[in-house]
């Protein structure tokens, strides 16, 4: 470990060449102290001196990047669901968000006088289920039977999260917050994507969009695509079955590719913006992958096609990749660099009928212009916001701007 640093001390970690170096020593010097340590203190991994991590991962520069409503210790197994349904969803742990089909998703507003006021979940007990719904009900919810369903999404810390999806219309706000000691205009219904970025908690806006994604795929697939009978839910909201052939459907996910891509000098970032955005809403392109291509050459065709842009092919990096349930996407989120030279901005040409505008923005302007944004389409823009502003938190757009604008 420390003849690591000594190495390191006597030259120019700048170039390119000498990163190699580092790398090497890295991958040599790294298991060698974590061996010595265990091999000295008898202890496990876990118990290395998290110093010497913190170090390295400081010298390199390693910062994880963690989407917006993600959660990788959110449990997806749902095999102990499976085998006893109803007697998970009656446990005194299980936890239920509300969606309704016309009001959208039941959550908390923090200050109701406040419109960019913080939001949190609301969710409910099996037994104050109960009190919203009967018995026989909730039963036919369970096993498919009504239009109505009750669909597992995950496990959390012991705790099984379901959505409670009801397709009729009903007010029972009053009724809710009596039954969970809140205040009736602290309750409150919306689609997910317009109060999502408001969440206070990760975890929770996690939860809600694979409720959320679940409950869009159970509402479009009502009839089999092989012989037009109806289906109903299955596996506790896994899949929907046929119930005349009997075919399962499950979820499809649609792939979709965000790209941040910058000019040749690094220095400027391609931006552009729909119509039917908020005022002032600028975000990295992005577009659904074609049948027979990869993500990679998505990138750049959809950059292409939308602004007139040709991005070199083997610039493209992969970032990370996020959930996107409105309705079905996934977004990969990647960087790339544009043809041309690293003294001229190369031309846009922009497709009138895909994008509003298209620009390329300095670092130091955007850098300049982080505060405030939404990624919600209802987004009510201040003033400073109308001149220019980026999605908000929860879209994967402000995370590749922001990695970028930190280089």
């Amino acid at each position: 470990y420390h003849a690591y640093f000594d190495v390191m001390q006597s030259y120019n970690a700048n170039s390119y060449q000498l990163k190699l170096i580092r790398c090497f020593l890295l991958s040599i010097f790294v298991p060698l102290a974590v061996t010595s340590l265990l091999i000295k203190n008898q202890h496990s991994i876990k118990s290395v001196d998290s110093r010497i991590f913190a170090s390295i991962s400081d010298n390199l520069s390693v910062q994880p990047l963690v989407p917006w409503y993600s959660d990788v210790n959110i449990e997806r197994d749902r095999s102990h669901v499976l085998d006893q349904p109803k007697e998970t969803i009656a446990l005194a742990s299980s936890r239920f968000a509300l969606f309704n089909k016309n009001r959208g998703v039941c959550h908390q507003i923090i200050n109701p006088e406040d419109p960019r006021s913080s939001t949190g979940s609301v969710y409910v007990s099996y037994e104050q289920l109960q009190k919203l719904f009967d018995a026989p009900h909730i039963e036919k919810m369970v096993c498919g039977a009504s239009e109505d369903l009750i669909v597992w999404s995950g496990k959390f810390e012991e705790k099984n999260f379901f959505a409670c999806y009801t397709s009729e219309d009903f007010n029972n706000d009053s009724e809710l917050a009596t039954i969970l000691g809140r205040s009736s205009n602290c309750i409150s219904y919306a689609n997910l994507r317009d109060f999502g970025g408001r969440m206070t908690n990760q975890t929770d806006a996690a939860i809600l969009a694979s409720c959320n994604g679940l409950v869009e795929f159970h509402k479009s697939h009502k009839f089999c695509s092989r012989c037009g009978s109806k289906t109903v839910s299955a596996k506790v909201g896994a899949c929907r079955r046929c119930t005349q052939c009997k075919a399962s459907t499950y979820p499809r996910i649609d792939i979709a590719t965000i790209m941040l891509i910058t000019s040749p000098c690094e220095n400027y970032a391609l931006l552009g913006r729909k119509k039917s955005w908020p005022k002032g809403r600028y975000s990295t392109l992005a577009g659904f992958c074609e049948v027979g291509e990869t993500l990679e050459e998505c990138c750049v065709r959809e950059v292409s096609e939308e602004s007139g842009i040709e991005v070199d092919p083997l610039s493209i990096q992969f970032v990370c990749s996020q959930p996107w349930p409105f309705p079905r996407s996934l977004m990969a989120g990647f960087r790339g660099i544009a043809n041309g030279n690293t003294k001229d901005l190369p031309t846009i040409n922009v497709d009138e009928n895909e994008l509003e505008d298209v620009q390329w923005f300095s670092k130091d302007f955007v850098k300049e212009n982080l505060k405030g944004g939404s990624s919600s389409l209802s987004f009510d823009p201040n003033e400073e916001e109308q001149k220019f502003h980026i999605p908000g938190k929860c879209s994967l757009a402000r995370l590749l701007i922001t990695q970028w604008i930190t280089e």
